[in-house]
């Protein structure tokens, strides 16, 4: 006999239904920015975004066509928005149940930061820092004619981001567009669809005022749930200075799609990027994959491979060109594959605690 749920009494239920499309709004301009706002402790949930009544047409980490085409891509709003920000923080707070994306530090925003903080149950982007390529000034590429509004100096510290795109599912943990000197830093990042942290938003080498950022110590895993050809961190575009150091990353399955999944995905315009000292394990494919991209340097790295998988793809790469010093890769061939992956863990875990 089939067995029915419970019957729910909707007098026994809490049910809450947002209206509003933001919670918090900083915005500055370019001569008067918002400064030194601080929030602390503080929770922030049940923001609301209707979609668009001609559909959502998603591209990629909560960008989307509108229709009809009216220039650039339009991106899911968050709960928390800034443009022209400097100096403001938010400290061990905890952003949920929102139906766009989490916090966006955007245009012109400077020396922020966002630390010791919760992201979780979100429908789009957890945490967004800058923006993409479409603004224009007198009919120009802002980043062309104004590279210095890039978003500059801007911090994700030591943050939990999880179970973000839980209606988009092309969402992404952390993203970040063209920004300079971002640090993405011992935030855990887990249970997403798709991508854990992006950065870059230029698919070619062309200058762009992207550069020097950072991505250090993070655990990002069970990550790529719905979605394929993406990975526990996906990188674009000229980044000079940039670097990818101590990042802890694993379990990351291959789903929808023809493309891959992988531990890093360094896609076009891939340059001048150091990869060293990432711990890269149970991975559906490869744990590095390389896409269009020029001169980059992996080094240190421990690359754990599985079903034969190379430990790095090169596509439309030269292999030449991806210089390799030092690092470690062991194959589930391999008799002692456990216990080597174990010590790995182990060696990496404590470096984490120093």
């Amino acid at each position: 006999m089939a067995k029915f749920p419970e019957y729910i009494n909707p007098n026994q239920t809490e049910t809450t239904i947002p209206v509003a499309e933001g919670l918090v709004v900083f915005q500055g301009g370019k001569n008067h920015p918002v400064k030194n706002i601080h929030f602390e402790g503080i929770t922030f949930c049940h923001s609301a975004w209707n979609i668009p009544l001609a559909g959502y047409c998603g591209i990629q980490a909560c960008h989307f066509d509108p229709r009809p085409q009216s220039g650039g891509w339009s991106v899911v709003p968050a709960a928390i928005t800034a443009n022209w920000a400097e100096n403001c923080s938010f400290v061990n707070c905890i952003v949920k149940n929102t139906g766009g994306s989490g916090i966006w530090l955007g245009t012109g925003c400077k020396n922020n930061t966002v630390s010791n903080s919760v992201f979780t149950g979100i429908s789009g982007n957890g945490i967004m820092i800058g923006e993409g390529r479409d603004r224009e000034i007198d009919g120009e590429k802002w980043y062309k004619t104004a590279p210095e509004q890039v978003a500059l100096g801007n911090s994700i510290l030591n943050c939990e981001v999880k179970d973000c795109g839980t209606q988009f599912y092309g969402a992404v943990g952390i993203w970040c567009g063209l920004t300079a000197e971002t640090t993405i830093k011992g935030n855990e990042i887990c249970d997403l669809p798709y991508t854990g942290i992006s950065v870059g938003w230029m698919w070619s080498p062309e200058p762009t005022p992207c550069r020097a950022n950072s991505i250090d110590g993070n655990h990002i895993h069970h990550i790529m749930n719905i979605l394929s050809d993406g990975g526990g961190i996906y990188m674009l575009g000229l980044q000079p200075g940039s670097k990818i150091i101590n990042n802890h990353i694993h379990d990351v399955k291959i789903n929808a799609g023809r493309a891959e999944s992988n531990g890093m995905f360094l896609d076009e315009g891939t340059t001048d990027v150091v990869v060293a000292n990432n711990l890269i394990y149970n991975i559906a494919k490869s744990p590095l994959r390389f896409h269009r991209a020029t001169a980059n340097l992996v080094k240190n790295n421990y690359l754990f491979c599985q079903n034969e998988n190379p430990p790095i793809r090169y596509n439309s790469t030269s292999e030449e060109l991806i210089q390799k010093v030092d690092n470690m890769v062991i194959s589930d061939t391999i008799t002692n594959y456990l216990s080597e992956l174990n010590n790995a863990i182990s060696i990496w875990k404590n470096s984490e605690k120093k």
